[in-house]
């Protein structure tokens, strides 16, 4: 197969329906003791599997499509059968890994839709000749400046990338090229933002990408960009190397130095803290989160939220959260299913912070011990990372929708 059929391809893909705000549902962490919720999901996993059966059953045409670049026969049929799904999900075809062709599905930065998508994938067939992916996989650098193209963006010839460490658990990169006008080139940016979910790939980019930047020179203490990734790599590996080794469950956070803060932004949050600063800065900070800059030991980042049901005066507050804290704590530790990272007491609702290692285990620890120390009904689950923003487990199956 011919490597540049990806390039007209993924200029068509970036022509469907522009980006609109995410449907309010629940997808991965749906209550299964709701029978509507079970009906709609239930509902979805057959459209799914409609969806790759349809696909199954075209492959051999599309392959004759994809032969001819017969770009308008192929538009035509992924918007009828994949805008059934959602029609927030983008497509992007080129050349498989292993040979063949493969299929990329992504909803690229309406996190929301993650979770859907990675069932989506996850359902896929094993179809002979054929790979698919829930993101934009790293290409090599000879098809960047034909993909430039293809987006309508200026040339990156000539230009050298600083890369280097950012606060809190990001890395940034500044472009430098003679001809880029300074950091106001707005074309410059755009080009660069290309560059980066090219030779990255768009997980490491939603993932790690903080600040790109651009500026006028020579890029003398930058790198090629055909060496961009190696640099990447570099300094995602010192951040790490600065994580814990074990799970934070099997760490001894309690002997730790916790930071105290009494947020001044935040509605409810009147003091809060935690052992790890960076997570915690971030967490609360209203930027895109990611368990996996905090952690490798792929553990997810989430807490309890309570609503505080009796006096308001502090040292009952603390009594409250402190009982259902300890217990959740032990809990938990027994088989080094999750740690207590954080906790805060707010106007109305008390917060404490987990890192759970099983998810779906962890949920099922909080949800019993909560429920046999009759925690108010109007307690959550709610996780920090973006791809969990409008996921939620409630308490109790009576627990509503909680408070946005």
């Amino acid at each position: 197969m011919n490597p540049a059929l990806l390039v007209p391809l993924v200029a068509l893909a970036l022509t469907q329906s522009p980006a609109q705000e995410p449907p309010d549902f629940r997808w991965a962490f749906g209550n299964t003791a709701d029978a509507a919720w079970v009906a709609q999901h239930e509902e979805k996993l057959e459209a799914i599997d409609g969806w790759w059966k349809a696909f199954e059953a075209y492959s051999p045409e599309l392959e004759k499509v994809l032969q001819g670049q017969h770009l308008a026969t192929l538009e035509a049929w992924m918007q009828e059968h994949l805008a059934s799904l959602d029609p927030e999900i983008m497509w992007e075809f080129g050349p498989g890994l292993r040979g063949g062709y493969r299929l990329v599905l992504t909803p690229e930065s309406l996190y929301s839709l993650r979770p859907l998508v990675t069932t989506l994938i996850e359902r896929a067939p094993e179809l002979p000749g054929w790979e698919f992916y829930g993101y934009r996989l790293p290409e090599n650098v000879d098809l960047l400046e034909a993909i430039l193209r293809a987006r309508g963006q200026r040339s990156l010839e000539d230009t050298r990338v600083v890369v280097k460490a950012g606060v809190n658990h990001i890395v940034d990169f500044e472009f430098q090229c003679p001809d880029f006008k300074g950091p106001d080139d707005e074309d410059a940016r755009s080009a660069a933002f290309v560059a980066l979910e090219t030779l990255l790939g768009e997980h490491d980019l939603n993932v790690w990408v903080g600040y790109i930047d651009v500026a006028k020179g020579d890029g003398a203490s930058g790198v090629e960009l055909k060496d961009l990734r190696f640099a990447f790599t570099d300094v995602v590996d010192s951040i790490q190397a600065d994580l814990p080794e074990r799970p934070l469950a099997e760490e001894s956070l309690e002997d730790a130095s916790w930071t105290m803060w009494e947020p001044k932004r935040q509605a409810d949050l009147i003091v809060a803290s935690s052992p790890l600063p960076a997570m915690w800065s971030v967490a609360h900070s209203g930027s895109v989160f990611s368990s996996e800059r905090f952690s490798k030991n792929h553990e997810t980042f989430c807490y309890v939220k309570l609503q505080i049901e009796e006096s308001p005066e502090s040292d009952t507050r603390l009594e409250q959260r402190s009982h259902f804290e300890d217990a959740l704590i032990e809990a938990l530790s027994k088989d080094s299913l999750g740690a207590l990272v954080g906790n805060g007491t707010g106007l109305r609702y008390s917060y404490i912070e987990l890192a759970l290692t099983d998810v779906n285990a962890g949920i099922e620890v909080v949800q019993r011990v909560l429920r046999e120390l009759d925690a108010p009904k109007r307690s959550w689950l709610l996780f920090f990372d973006a791809i969990y923003q409008d996921e939620w487990v409630g308490i109790f199956d009576e627990t509503p929708a909680p408070p946005r």
